[in-house]
């Protein structure tokens, strides 16, 4: 079961790109639990994190999954908008200010 978890943990960090900085703030444990439970010098109670580990493991995997891709529409003003700022700031090696409300598709345009 341990070895399993680090595994998993290893496997996950690799896959997800993220820190052991981040996992440690997202479970609670701190980091250098999280590292030297990777390294297997862990010499608390292992069986404890490992089950904290597994259950991290499987909500950020569904988590994973479930993230819904953003559509991108050309034809809307506000990015026709964005894409002109951007355009003309290039064009004329200016910076540009876009604001919004949120959910206007600031960020999903300027991605695009």
């Amino acid at each position: 079961m341990l070895a399993e978890a680090r595994t998993a943990l290893a496997d996950f960090i690799k896959q997800s790109g993220k820190s052991q900085r981040q996992i440690s703030k997202e479970t609670g444990l701190s980091t250098s639990v999280i590292s030297q439970f990777l390294n297997g010098s862990y010499a608390g109670d292992n069986a404890e994190v490992a089950r904290t580990i597994s259950q991290y493991l499987t909500i950020s995997k569904q988590r994973l999954n479930t993230i819904s891709a953003t559509q991108f529409y050309p034809e809307l003003r506000n990015t026709k908008d964005v894409l002109f700022a951007c355009l003309y700031s290039h064009r004329h090696n200016e910076m540009a200010l876009v604001t919004g409300d949120a959910g206007a598709g600031k960020t999903t345009t300027l991605h695009h």
